[in-house]
Formats: structure tokens, C-alpha cells, sequence
């Protein structure tokens, strides 16, 4: 399993390390390591939405652990694309989308 390591801080999700040589096609292999700056997060119910080379869009819930799997319905394509949302009952917190190319 390869771990993909991202930083959450306030809305500014980034990558962090190494994220070359990811190869698309590949199933049910990629997970996302998240770390949160802050109390920003705290007490929100947490999805990343990830969105494949055709726009389509997947959420998955964030782990206790911080983690989640990368869907196989993303990782066709030269690239996928992943963002960030927490929800509580008094607000809804967004983060920008960034691009993660494959080879092959």
C-alpha cells in the first residue's frame, strides 16, 4: 500500500511528500494520510471528494484514523483530482481542489 500524505490548514489542503511514480489503473492501493492544523476541523464529519478525469465525483469518509482509500472509480485516468469538506450543525468548510497526475 502506498500512503499519499496531505496537510489540511484551515481551507488550504496541500500535498506533502512524495506524490511522483503514482501509476493510474492501479486498485484499491492508494491511501490518503491527512494531518489538520488547528481546531478548524474539529467536531466536523469529514469527506474527501475525489473527482476523475471526466469530472465525475466520489466522497469518502475520512477514517478515525485521518485516512481513507483512494476510489478505483479515479485512478483510469492521466490524473485525479481531491478536495476537502466538514460538516457540523453550524457550518459547512471547504478546501481548494488539487491535481494528482498518474503515469502509464
Amino acid at each position: 500500500m502506498r500512503d499519499l500524505h496531505f496537510i489540511i490548514d484551515g481551507q488550504k489542503l496541500s500535498k506533502n511528500g512524495d506524490f511522483s511514480n503514482i501509476v493510474r489503473k492501479t486498485k484499491g492501493y492508494l491511501k490518503c494520510c491527512f494531518s489538520f492544523i488547528g481546531d478548524d476541523w474539529k467536531g466536523h464529519k469529514v469527506v474527501a471528494v475525489f473527482e476523475n478525469s471526466d469530472s465525475k465525483e466520489f466522497a469518502v469518509s475520512i477514517n478515525t484514523d485521518k485516512t481513507c482509500m483512494v476510489p478505483d472509480e479515479v485512478t483510469d485516468g492521466s490524473y485525479f483530482k481531491i478536495k476537502m469538506i466538514g460538516v457540523n450543525d453550524k457550518r459547512r468548510i471547504l478546501t481548494n481542489k488539487i491535481l494528482i497526475s498518474q503515469e502509464g
